[in-house]
């Protein structure tokens, strides 16, 4: 066998471009493998992070839904049992035209009660003037109505108003909470408010105006908001010289039957308040810590609190309209006013 110059015959090398030839099919074939690999590897993680991203997107939406309450529970606790709040709320809408109708309307009614012009009259006239005694007794009940009407726009009225208001909520919430006071008491089966002192000084404030109204000089009593109803309608009784209804000056709050129920309510919420916080930060924490990517997680945070605020200003501005469609359509103005007064701090918080 001859022998060339590079070895014997049929025994050549592989040439250059076969070389490089193979090694691009090799890097081919070995980025093929890598890129499977990859994919395994990916799937695989997907796989082992299915639960996680399951998990997270359950506390989100249970972080979203506890906030919500949270948020709506904090808001009502400020508003509706601090006393100070409420009077900050209460203080200004007694200067609203409406509202001072409403309760001119009734602070007139429950005075006419006491003056009583029409057995005044009737005392005093003659038999044959008798006929008068009716439209006599209009005509106080207008004077009457325009003193209670300038009695209300007075700041003698604001700052009573301010101090009725304060106490009177002070011990709704004591009796709310467990505590019964004074202030409040189970009457014939009912849980009333004592407002007597408030219609004493709008007498006296009549009195001092035009004191014949009377039929005779009255002195009245001094009557204080730490005083029981049943004691200041004796008092009055005793200067009147007439006997008055048991139930003047007050307002029934709710039935006393009922108490026990008010109260575990009362206290149960007091107790969900604080839970649904607690719960609220305890849940975004868990869901950021258990989120494979905090940011996006953070994100649909925001998005479902921001969700869960709309729901609450929706059903906020529904509770007002059916809460002003259940009054007398004589107080609806009102009421109006006042239940806005309180539904604008919810709708301001939740702006914010």
């Amino acid at each position: 066998m001859d022998a060339g110059p590079d070895g014997p015959t049929g025994t050549a090398g592989p040439t250059e471009d076969e070389v490089a030839r193979l090694a691009e099919e090799r890097a081919r074939l070995q980025a093929e493998v890598d890129n499977l690999r990859a994919q395994v590897n990916d799937v695989r993680t997907r796989r082992a992070g299915r639960p996680r991203r399951i998990a997270t997107a359950a506390l989100v939406v249970a972080t979203s839904l506890v906030f919500t309450v949270a948020v709506t529970g904090v808001w009502a606790r400020r508003n509706v049992l601090d006393t100070n709040r409420w009077v900050g709320t209460v203080g200004p809408v007694v200067e609203d035209p409406a509202v001072q109708a409403a309760l001119g309307s009734w602070i007139t009614n429950e005075l006419m009660v006491v003056i009583d012009p029409e057995d005044v009259f009737e005392n005093a006239l003659p038999e044959r003037g008798q006929v008068l005694a009716a439209p006599l007794s209009n005509a106080v009940r207008g004077f009457v109505n325009n003193a209670v009407d300038r009695f209300l726009a007075s700041d003698a009225f604001e700052r009573l108003w301010v101090e009725v208001n304060r106490i009177a909520h002070e011990r709704a919430v004591a009796v709310l909470e467990g505590d019964t006071g004074d202030g409040l008491q189970i009457e014939d089966g009912q849980v009333v408010l004592n407002l007597v002192p408030a219609l004493n000084q709008v007498l006296a404030e009549i009195g001092e105006a035009s004191p014949e109204i009377f039929g005779r000089t009255v002195d009245l009593p001094t009557i204080t908001v730490d005083e029981v109803s049943a004691d200041a309608i004796d008092k009055l009784e005793a200067a009147l010289g007439r006997d008055i209804p048991d139930n003047f000056g007050q307002f029934t709050v709710f039935e006393a039957s009922r108490l026990r129920q008010v109260q575990e309510a009362v206290d149960l919420f007091n107790r969900l308040v604080v839970v649904t916080v607690v719960a609220a930060v305890a849940l975004a924490a868990l869901s950021l810590w258990l989120a494979p990517r905090r940011r996006r997680t953070l994100i649909q945070l925001m998005v479902g609190i921001a969700l869960g605020v709309v729901v609450v200003r929706r059903l906020g501005l529904r509770l007002s309209d059916d809460i002003v469609d259940f009054v007398e359509p004589e107080n609806r103005d009102a009421v109006k006013v006042a239940v806005d007064a309180f539904i604008s701090t919810l709708m301001d918080a939740t702006a914010w």
